[in-house]
This record gives structure tokens, C-alpha cells and sequence, in this order.
């Protein structure tokens, strides 16, 4: 049968061979199915209920790794291992992770700066708690603490906390005090006889500080003496008279008593510097003259 014999409502084989060439030269004649495939794949993907599988490739180390999620917690086991541990980090690299604010994806080779974020639940949403933070060195990473606690950043390079923030709260301010106050404790004793007038230390601070208070305890109440505080750099030891911080303002006195405190110190200088040195000098003494007497100056770290 020639296609001139063939009805029209039935296609010829000119007319297949037409639209099956057509067909073949069209530039994505699958699009319907390829959209349809893809989507139905992923659907399937998102969910795997018996965990994931990691197969071996090289033979090294041997073994199949597999992957589940139990409450919320990734979790991984060798296939040969029929016990399951939580997944955690062993390294976490800086350079290749782009910055949070972009979305911390991560970057094969990325060279700029970078910062990763921990964030914790607070029974309504989630709060940043530290910032890992990339350098442009070796040596400079940092972590940061963003709630208050410490909030500043650590320097593990030199073993101390810097550049702490001033406290905001009642606890912060109490943990705040604990770390930046200390105190230098200078104890003058007679030795079994009256104090004399003079230099009786000499003290190296190797750390800034600042005089915040002093307190000065005898051993009577009627007990009278008047102490000096001379600072000079160790290329100038030792500090003389002419070095005195209390030119002006009150020095740490006994008067007529066992014990005495100025936590309002209004010295000419309060300020001390890394690596100075204190001189410890009796001005003067008088009624029932100490024995033993001890100065603490409270300092507050710079």
C-alpha cells in the first residue's frame, strides 16, 4: 500500500519519518521528563531512613563508612562496626570557609578572611556565643566570646585575655573584677623593734596597672607612720624622692590607729607601668611606732 491508499486521519511514513526527524534535531526534546526526573530524584533523596552509605574507594582505609541522624545528632560508624558514635570535628579550617556573612560556604583555597559562629538555643531563638576568627598569618586566628562573660578576644599567643569590655551587668562586673583586680601586697616589719623612717623595698610590677585603692594595717591602735611610693623605669633604678607618685593627695597613713583605707585615690600619678619599679619609703612615724606594717594596693590591670 503506497501512502496515497492511506486515509488522512492515519499518518504516513513520510509524515513519521518528517516529525521523527524533527524530533531528533530539537535542542532538549526531553525537557517535561529531565524536569520531571529531577525533581522526583531529589524528592527521593532528602530523606534516607536507614542512614547513608560512603562506599571505599581506594581500599584506604578499608571499610565503608555509614551515616544516620538520631535526634538531631549526625552519627557515624565503620561498616564493619556495629556501634554507633556522634559525629564531631577534628579541625575546623579558616582559610577555606568564606565569611559567615555570606554564608559560610565553604571555599576550595579561599585566601580572604573568614569566621565561623557557634550559636546556642535560648528558648526562643539562637544567639551567637563565639566567633572563630581567621587571620591574615600564621598565629592569628582568634575566638571571641560574645556574651559577656569575656567579651573580647583571647590571645593564646601571649596566655592572657585583651582588650576585655567594660562590664554591663551585675555579674558581669563581678567576674569582670576578678580578672582584671589584683593586689600588691608590700608587708615593712621591725623586726622585733619599732619601724624607722627610710626605704625599706624596692618592688618590680611587670605588668600596666592602675592604683585603684590602698589599705594599710599595723599593730595598735594608736599606731602613727606615714608611707611614700616612688616609680622610675629600670633603665633610671632605682626611683629616688623625686620620683614620688604623691606629690600631691593622700599618702597611706596611720593616724592614731590600727588600720586605714582610701579607695577614692587621688595620688598626682596612679598610673604604673610594665616593667617600672616601687620604692617602699617610711616618711615618718610616731605614737606607738608599728612593729610590722603591711600596704595593699589594689591595681586594675590595663
Amino acid at each position: 500500500m503506497v501512502d496515497a491508499d492511506i486515509p488522512a486521519a492515519i499518518a504516513r511514513d513520510a509524515e513519521v519519518t518528517a516529525e521523527i526527524a524533527a524530533h531528533a534535531v530539537a535542542a532538549d526534546p526531553h525537557t517535561v521528563y529531565g524536569a520531571l526526573a529531577q525533581a522526583e530524584t531529589w524528592a527521593a533523596l532528602q530523606t534516607f531512613g536507614a542512614g547513608l552509605k560512603l562506599v571505599d574507594q581506594d581500599g584506604t582505609p578499608v571499610g565503608d563508612i555509614l551515616l544516620k541522624v538520631l535526634d538531631e545528632i549526625v552519627q557515624v560508624r565503620n561498616a564493619a562496626d556495629s556501634a554507633w558514635r556522634n559525629l564531631k570535628l577534628g579541625e575546623i579550617l579558616f582559610q577555606t570557609m568564606e565569611a559567615y556573612a555570606a554564608g559560610s560556604n565553604w571555599k576550595t583555597a579561599r585566601s580572604t578572611l573568614s569566621t565561623v559562629l557557634l550559636k546556642a538555643w535560648n528558648g526562643s531563638d539562637h544567639e551567637e556565643v563565639a566567633r572563630f576568627t581567621s587571620g591574615s598569618g600564621a598565629g592569628t586566628p582568634r575566638i571571641e566570646l560574645l556574651l559577656g562573660k569575656l567579651s573580647g578576644p583571647l590571645d593564646a599567643n601571649s596566655q592572657k585575655i585583651t582588650g576585655l569590655a567594660a562590664a554591663t551587668v551585675a555579674g558581669d562586673a563581678v567576674r569582670y573584677e576578678q580578672v582584671m583586680t589584683q593586689s600588691i601586697n608590700i608587708i615593712i616589719n621591725g623586726g622585733g623593734a619599732d619601724i624607722t623612717t627610710g626605704v625599706k623595698a624596692r618592688i618590680k610590677i611587670d605588668f600596666a596597672c592602675t592604683v585603684s585603692a590602698w589599705y594599710l594595717g599595723g599593730d595598735n591602735a594608736a599606731n602613727e607612720i606615714v608611707i611614700d611610693l616612688w616609680q622610675d623605669t629600670h633603665a633610671n633604678y632605682p626611683p629616688t624622692v623625686a620620683d614620688t607618685m604623691i606629690t600631691a593627695g593622700t599618702k597611706p597613713t596611720l593616724a592614731g590607729a590600727i588600720k586605714n583605707e582610701d579607695e577614692t585615690v587621688d595620688w598626682s600619678v596612679v598610673a604604673i607601668a610594665a616593667g617600672n619599679w616601687l620604692v617602699i619609703n617610711v616618711n615618718s612615724v610616731g605614737g606607738t611606732i608599728p612593729q610590722l606594717v603591711t600596704l595593699d594596693l589594689k591595681v586594675v590591670r590595663a
